[in-house]
């Protein structure tokens, strides 16, 4: 029988890689490249035209010291070594092959490059717990925007931009997610359904919580602050000066989480009354919460998503 695609590619990469390190010196370069190389002079020597040829690729990534790169399918940790060298990153390495990783762990440790680069034998394909939780949290995502777009008439806010914050309003914690997929995923599906407060937890767990994540996210990308308040503050409470946007981002999420699509937490009921006390008042309309529902709720069907 042909065992799972992670067992499979482990017993190849293992058949292919792991005859033994002294073979692929046999004919690779000092760095142990097993890629094409770049000669800039037609009778260049194989191991300058690897080193250029990794020079290239940190180049052209415009590596800065003190950022960190993330090596997957490292090989003999050549790339992340160069670069960890000779441009002051923290290099992160990950191979399927045992023999690379112990080859490029010993290599690390006679250029005293430990604490600056690490390579790891380790499969980063996510598990299946890990694709359960990203689609939940996308699924709220898509949900949230698509109430936002249908309440956005009742907070006076253009239906494109509400969409485009509630599609946004927690980048922080699919970021965590993919930071953390394993112990995060655990964390999502299993910890939050206690009284526990959510952001605190998050904050135990990761040294951060997804509104802070988010918010740096936000910043970097140059976000405009309307959007930025959005993704720092949807979990505030509810003031008489928290601004539209937000209202309609809370009222959202709620209606998402009520209509089925919640992250976290035991299921919500669907409360018509909690929705509306959630919007700005004085927009002389009540919102037509059933129409509204099945709206959203054809939508999500049309970019096949189906209701939890």
């Amino acid at each position: 029988m042909r065992g799972s695609g992670k067992q499979r590619d482990a017993q190849a990469i293992a058949h292919h890689y792991d005859v033994s390190n002294e073979f692929y010196a046999l004919f690779l370069d000092p760095l142990m490249l097993y890629t094409c190389a770049y000669y800039r002079e037609p009778d260049g020597k194989l191991e300058q035209a690897q080193e250029d040829k990794v020079d290239l690729v940190c180049r052209k990534l415009r590596l800065q010291p003190g950022e960190t790169m993330l090596d997957i399918g490292c090989g003999w940790g050549g790339l992340s070594i160069w670069a960890a060298q000779h441009y002051g990153v923290k290099a992160h390495g990950v191979t399927l092959s045992r023999a690379q990783a112990e080859w490029a762990q010993a290599r690390i440790k006679r250029e005293g490059l430990e604490g600056r680069c690490v390579v790891e034998h380790r499969d980063l394909r996510l598990p299946q717990s890990f694709a359960v939780i990203l689609d939940r949290c996308w699924r709220h995502n898509l949900s949230t925007a698509l109430w936002c777009e249908a309440l956005a008439d009742h907070c006076n806010i253009e239906r494109p931009l509400g969409y485009t914050a509630g599609i946004l309003h927690d980048i922080g914690r699919i970021a965590l997610l993919m930071l953390f997929p394993d112990d995060y995923a655990e964390f999502l599906d299993v910890s939050l359904n206690g009284d526990l407060d959510k952001l605190e937890a998050e904050r135990k767990l990761c040294d951060a919580d997804h509104c802070q994540v988010g918010d740096s996210l936000a910043m970097s990308w140059n976000f405009s602050a309307e959007l930025g308040d959005v993704i720092a503050h949807h979990h505030d409470e509810v003031t008489s000066e928290t601004p539209r946007m937000r209202l309609l981002v809370q009222a959202a999420c709620t209606a998402a989480s009520m209509s089925g699509f919640h992250v976290a937490g035991p299921e919500q009921e669907w409360d018509p009354a909690r929705l509306e006390l959630l919007l700005p008042q004085g927009s002389g309309l009540r919102p037509p919460c059933g129409d509204l529902m099945e709206k959203v709720a054809w939508k999500l069907n049309r970019t096949e998503c189906s209701l939890l």
